[in-house]
């Protein structure tokens, strides 16, 4: 559309409504749903007779390209007043959008609109409706003119005062100017073409151009100050998109502010800006708001909400790595692998940390050059059994198998860690700080990456360098327990982020091997034979080795995931796989309750190299990685079931000192000062044997035991007989006189120590019924 001319300061300009069409009209682009017909046109007329029309349709971009010069004066016809109160405010909208931000231009722009009022008044005044319009086109020109309420409110009044009209208070005037720009916004909601766009203020904006300003607010000298212009001016700040989590369903909004010469963006919970208490959090990184225009900020951001709700462009995102609900798409890094194009998904990091964690995941270098990199470490089995656990990972969800953790131990230089940079290196960078993280870390921040590594294997290295042992072994338990991370929503709590991935942990000293870490042992594949033996040139092979993962990594994980989600018909084949094999892992177990709970993770693993060898074509992949290394898994299993050793270590301990307890009949002798006893059927068989807590204590504890933990392991296991509510049983004796609590165990716990043979020469002696 042709722009108005620029008339010169000599010339007078005229503002004048007319109903009829004039000569070189000029017809808008897009035809608005503002005006009702017929159209009312303004009408600038020069000094030497020619002139200019623009429509009312086209009036905000006509004015945002003009340019007025004084004096102006405004013409209205009377007939033309019976209007729609919305379109009148979009015509003084446009008049004022027009001057720009000339301030002196404004004030003559609202002494010719109320010059204007006041030379018509006298026709109308008969007319009830036509007087409100005058006092309304006062209202607006006073409150579109100026910044500061009160003194629009007073011109107003005073304005009104010289028509006669007499009676409106101040807070009454600025009650009506609001629900006119209401019913303004609620006009440009329905088209946004009536409304000045982002772009036209701030054209270096990395924002769509569709976006526009909200109505009631104005920007002077590319600063946003608000239609009542009592606050602060702000920065320019947008809103860049908005996004909803698919996970926890909470809404968060991209913030674009400028800096100067560039713009930040950055993604923040939709309840922060919601709040003049909450945003203000957000200086800390650059955003330009204070305690002073906190509130201001939040009136512009809410208001450009409303007035782009319908352009925004909407996201649906996951902040956890790993599959989707329906398990069609994979969060892999920063890219979704299958993503469906009708309803695509983004990753959106929930913090900065996570985004980083996220960028770990990606490829570098080319698969065969990965390929080559690994050859040396495809000669060890426990390099090719924890690259098959890392690859079974993405499987927990569709087998329907629990989280578990494989652990390294032994001493240093024995290639633990280059052995879980081999498996690092199938979904990422292996480098130190990357995907492979200290171990050294609190309660919280391991939680998090167990929750965030979602069906995706985490890499803990060096558990000898954490503290505290304690968090290691809490997170061990949250892993196997699937206990995951919750977030608040305003109706509570929302559903637990699940924990579904495999731990990965190193150490020199096997910090989950004490006592205190109760039956966290229970619940890993323990390793302890050396990935890597230390030879003359082991070093050499190692540095090459880590230097040639970082060069080529991250190419296996995007093609095993990608296959299979194009196998996603086959699902149910490989469910029905998995509890084959696992029911051939529970068999080879026999009375091993704690390797038959093992099944589960054993049967994954040798099912994700089955199914890898299939979509891979690794020849390291044909064998079962599980089969060199089943004894010594067995082997640690046993061991780390710190209830069934105790007891086999007990029972030892009793056929080695029988001599120092008494039968129940003679139960009132006093044995090294405390009170011990066993009871036997006439055919010689132990039915049980009572132990005073005192010696009960001191025999575990030089068997390098916690003796509360034990009790407690064996009441859940019913291998002692106890009170309600205790771990020991109430007995009285004659010699010395009283009641004392005793440790009983029962013909179960005696059975259980007896059924396993620990390889101690002690564990051999029996008890009486067998000599």
């Amino acid at each position: 559309m042709a722009k108005p001319r620029r008339y010169g300061s000599s010339g007078s300009v005229h503002m004048g409504v007319s109903a009829s069409p004039h000569p070189r009209s000029v017809t808008p682009a897009t035809p608005s749903k503002v005006a009702a017909e017929p159209k009312v046109q303004l009408v600038a007329i020069c000094h030497n007779g020619g002139h200019d029309e623009i429509n009312v349709d086209n009036i905000t971009s006509w004015s945002a390209a003009s340019t007025f010069e004084s004096p102006i004066s405004l013409t209205l016809r009377p007939d033309l007043l019976g209007r729609d109160n919305t379109e009148l405010a979009a015509v003084v909208d446009g008049l004022f959008a027009a001057t720009g931000d000339d301030a002196r231009l404004r004030s003559e722009m609202r002494d010719a609109i109320n010059a204007a009022a006041k030379s018509i008044f006298p026709s109308v005044s008969d007319n009830v409706a036509h007087r409100r319009q005058i006092q309304r086109l006062c209202i607006l020109s006073a409150m579109y003119a100026t910044t500061d309420d009160d003194s629009a409110a007073d011109h107003t009044i005073d304005v009104l005062r010289d028509l006669g009209i007499d009676g409106l208070r101040k807070n009454s005037i600025v009650a009506e100017v609001r629900k006119i720009r209401k019913q303004l916004q609620q006009v440009v909601d329905s088209d946004p073409a009536n409304t000045m766009t982002v772009k036209d203020k701030w054209p270096d904006s990395p924002v769509s151009v569709e976006l526009i300003l909200p109505i009631g607010w104005r920007i002077v000298d590319g600063r946003i100050v608000a239609g009542r212009g009592d606050g602060e001016t702000l920065s320019p700040v947008l809103i860049g998109a908005v996004s909803r989590n698919a996970q926890t369903n909470e809404l968060r909004v991209e913030l674009v502010w400028s800096q100067g010469a560039s713009w930040a963006r950055r993604w923040v919970s939709r309840r922060t800006i919601a709040d003049a208490r909450e945003i203000v959090a957000l200086s800390s990184i650059g955003f330009p708001v204070t305690s002073v225009n906190a509130r201001d900020m939040v009136r512009w951001l809410a208001a450009f909400e409303i007035a782009n709700d319908k352009i925004f462009q909407r996201m649906t995102v996951v902040s956890t790595l790993g599959w989707n609900e329906s398990r069609t798409s994979f969060a892999l890094g920063n890219a979704i692998i299958g993503n469906d194009e009708a309803q695509p998904l983004e990753f959106q990091a929930a913090a900065e940390g996570e985004a980083r964690l996220a960028g770990t995941l990606g490829k570098a270098g080319t698969m065969n050059g990965w390929e080559s990199a690994i050859a040396p470490a495809l000669q060890s089995p426990v390099c090719r059994f924890a690259m098959a656990a890392a690859l079974a990972a993405p499987l927990l969800a569709i087998v329907g198998t629990p989280s578990f953790s494989v652990c390294l131990i032994g001493p240093s230089s024995r290639g633990k860690t280059l052995a879980l940079r081999v498996a690092a290196s199938i979904y990422g960078n292996p480098d130190d700080g990357q995907y492979l993280r200290s171990a050294n870390a609190t309660d919280a921040a391991l939680n998090n990456l167990a929750t965030f590594f979602a069906d995706l294997p985490l890499f803990l290295d060096d558990t000898t360098s954490a503290r505290d042992p304690e968090p290691i072994a809490r997170l061990v338990h949250a892993v196997t327990q699937a206990a995951g991370r919750q977030k608040a929503n305003l109706d509570g709590l929302a559903a637990n982020l699940p924990v579904r991935t495999i731990l990965f942990i190193t150490g020199e000293a096997d910090h989950l091997r004490n006592p205190g870490a109760g039956g966290t042992r229970a619940r890993q594949l323990e390793l302890t034979s050396a990935p890597f033996p230390q030879t003359t040139n082991s070093g050499v092979m190692a540095k090459s080795l880590q230097a040639a993962l970082v060069d080529h990594h991250g190419h296996v994980g995007p093609v095993w995931v990608q296959w299979l989600i194009d196998n996603s018909h086959r699902h149910d084949e490989f469910r029905t796989r998995y509890s084959q094999i696992r029911q051939n892992f529970v068999v080879s177990a026999g009375r091993d309750n704690i390797a038959g709970r093992r099944a589960d993770n054993l049967a994954v693993i040798r099912l994700a190299a089955e199914l890898a060898h299939e979509a891979l074509e690794f020849e390291w992949l044909a064998s079962d990685p599980t089969a060199p290394l089943l004894e010594e898994l067995n082997r640690a299993t046993h061991d780390a079931d710190v209830g069934q050793v105790a007891i086999e270590r007990f029972i030892s301990w009793f056929g080695a000192h029988q001599d120092s307890f008494v039968l129940r009949e003679n139960w009132n002798r006093e044995v090294n000062g405390f009170v011990q006893r066993f009871r036997e059927e006439p055919s010689g068989q132990i039915v049980a044997i009572n132990v005073h807590v005192e010696q009960f204590n001191r025999v575990m504890g030089e068997l390098g035991y916690d003796p509360a933990l034990v009790q407690r392991i064996w009441r859940e296991r019913t291998f002692t007989t106890c009170n309600s509510n205790r771990t020991t049983r109430l007995m009285r004796t004659t010699e010395p006189s009283g009641s004392f609590r005793f440790i009983s165990i029962n013909a179960r716990g005696i059975q259980a120590g007896l059924n396993i043979d620990t390889g101690n020469s002690n564990a051999n002696r029996a008890p009486r019924e067998a000599r």
